[in-house]
C-alpha cells in the first residue's frame, strides 16, 4: 500500500512539471512593397501560390498556431482558402519542379477567409504545425472560391530574388499545390502566431546614435507596438556577439561605462 501511494504521488508530481510555454506574435518581413498574386490573385476565380520563408528570419521553434497577412485597399468579402505549410532546405524555388508536394505538406486550414479594407486578415489554424526552426518555412495557398471580385486587395510584401514564391491563377478549374508557374522576387509580410518553449526578442526599427559624449549616448529607434518598455545595452566590440540575420537575439551583460567605440543594440 505504501508504495502505491509513492507511486501516486510521483506520477501527480510529473503531471505538474511541464516545461513552460510563450506564446508570440511573430512578424516576418517588413517591407513596402505591394502585390497582388500571393498569397491569393482574387481577381480570378482560382489561384494557387507557396512561398518561402527564411528560417533566419523566423528563428523560432514551436508550434505555429496562427497566421496573418496584410492586405491593403478595398474590401474584398469572403473567399474559400485552404492552407498548407512545410519545411524545405531551398532558399529559392529554381523551378516549378522545386515546389512542395501534397506529401511533403501539411494542411493546417481549410474554409472562409473574410476582411475589410486596409486590415490584418488572421487564420487560426485547425491543425498546429510543428516548426523546427532548421530548415525554411513554405506557406502554400489554394484559394478554391470559384468566384472573383473586382475590388481584389494588394498585399504589403518584402523584396527578395526572383523565386521566393510562386504564383498562378485562372478562371476555368481549381489547381492542386504544384501548378503554381510563375516566379515573384517577393513574399508577403506575415505575422506568426507561436507556441514555443524558446524566449524571443523582437528587434525594433531604425535604430541611431543621435549623440555620444565619454559618459553619455542619446539612441533613438521607432517603437514597437507591442513593447511596454525598452532596455538598452551596449558592450566593447572584443566581446560583442555574432548574429545572422534572424531576429532573435543573444542579449550580453550591460555596461555601466559607456566607450565611444562600444557596439550597441536595443533590445524590447
Amino acid at each position: 500500500m505504501k508504495n502505491r501511494w509513492i507511486f501516486l504521488l510521483m506520477a501527480l508530481l510529473l503531471s505538474f512539471s511541464g516545461v513552460a510555454q510563450n506564446s508570440y506574435i511573430l512578424p516576418v518581413g517588413n517591407g513596402t512593397t505591394t502585390q497582388q498574386t500571393v498569397p491569393a490573385n482574387m481577381y480570378y476565380n482560382y489561384s494557387v501560390t507557396q512561398a518561402i520563408y527564411h528560417q533566419s528570419d523566423i528563428n523560432l521553434s514551436g508550434e505555429i498556431t496562427s497566421i496573418s497577412w496584410h492586405p491593403t485597399g478595398s474590401s474584398w468579402g469572403t473567399r474559400t482558402w485552404a492552407v498548407y505549410l512545410g519545411e524545405t532546405t531551398l532558399d529559392l524555388f529554381s523551378g516549378q519542379s522545386d515546389l512542395l508536394t501534397a506529401e511533403q505538406l501539411t494542411e493546417v486550414y481549410n474554409g472562409s477567409v473574410t476582411t475589410g479594407a486596409d486590415g490584418w486578415i488572421t487564420i487560426e489554424l485547425s491543425t498546429p504545425f510543428t516548426y523546427s526552426n532548421e530548415s525554411n518555412l513554405v506557406i502554400a495557398v489554394l484559394d478554391n472560391t470559384g468566384s472573383y471580385t473586382s475590388s481584389y486587395p494588394n498585399y504589403t510584401s518584402t523584396s527578395f530574388t526572383s523565386g521566393i514564391s510562386y504564383y498562378t491563377y485562372r478562371d476555368a478549374s481549381p489547381y492542386a499545390l504544384t501548378d503554381a508557374s510563375s516566379a515573384r522576387s517577393s513574399v508577403p509580410n506575415i505575422r506568426l502566431g507561436i507556441t514555443s518553449e524558446d524566449e524571443y526578442c523582437e528587434a525594433p526599427s531604425t535604430i541611431s546614435l543621435a549623440s555620444a559624449e565619454e559618459e553619455s549616448l542619446t539612441i533613438t529607434w521607432n517603437a514597437l507596438d507591442a513593447a511596454s518598455g525598452y532596455v538598452a545595452q551596449c558592450k566593447l566590440p572584443s566581446e560583442y556577439f555574432a548574429y545572422t540575420s534572424g531576429r532573435h537575439r543573444p542579449l550580453p551583460e550591460s555596461n555601466t561605462r559607456y566607450d565611444p567605440q562600444v557596439a550597441r543594440y536595443i533590445r524590447r
